[in-house]
């Protein structure tokens, strides 16, 4: 039932953005800023029908979503963990959603959108949520960290998902204290940072815990 509605909240979302974006069409220019520089200064324009293609992308995660845990070898898995793969899908359909408001705000008024501090607070919430839904991941082929190891040891996918959720929810802490640490422009680095570090502490992690199933 949890899970129900939590895809009933996914296709509102996926609604309402869509219909404010077809409100606000009429009133927005013709170009509009949809890229920012460590400094949180706008240095990248599209045309606004840019909006649509967003768009596009996100009914497209939404429908490759759906259709994942149908076709892939491993679905019976999905049905282990269909609640936190919905919670996880909520946050990523949120937060292009929210890119794209955040587009449509920064083109009627470029000043009044500090684009640092929003992702200094949106990167490391989605890290929060979604560390604390990833050990629940069951083994499959599409969704989750999938290195050799992980996909050949249940185990090893078991014990690196448990290892990245615990990283990704201590990492977005330590994202949100440097929001008030650090200077805004270095923030955003030091995030990226995190998050390159993120990516190949959990590669290295599955190697490691492969090697301790194998040498048992």
């Amino acid at each position: 039932m949890k899970k129900n509605k939590i895809e009933i909240a996914i296709f509102i979302a996926l609604l309402l953005s869509l219909i404010h974006t077809i409100m606000m069409f009429p009133m927005l220019p013709d170009i509009i800023p949809t890229h920012w520089n460590f400094s949180g200064e706008i240095d990248g324009w599209s045309q606004k029908w840019m909006l649509w293609v967003l768009h596009i992308v996100n009914w497209g995660i939404y429908i490759s979503m759906y259709i994942v845990p149908k076709i892939d070898p491993k679905k019976e898995n999905y049905k282990r963990f269909s609640t936190s793969y919905s919670i996880i899908k909520l946050v990523i359909i949120l937060l292009l959603a929210c890119m794209i408001e955040v587009s449509m705000k920064a083109a009627l008024e470029p000043t009044g959108v500090n684009m640092n501090l929003l992702m200094s607070i949106l990167l490391p919430l989605t890290f929060i949520v979604i560390g604390n839904y990833l050990p629940k991941c069951k083994q499959n082929y599409t969704f989750g960290i999938k290195t050799p190891w992980t996909l050949n040891n249940e185990d090893v996918w078991n014990d690196t998902h448990r290892f990245t959720g615990i990283l990704w929810v201590i990492s977005g802490i330590i994202m949100l204290i440097l929001t008030f640490i650090l200077p805004s422009q270095f923030n955003i680095k030091a995030i990226i940072a995190i998050i390159i570090i993120d990516v190949f502490g959990s590669i290295l992690y599955s190697y490691s815990s492969h090697k301790k199933y194998t040498n048992k």
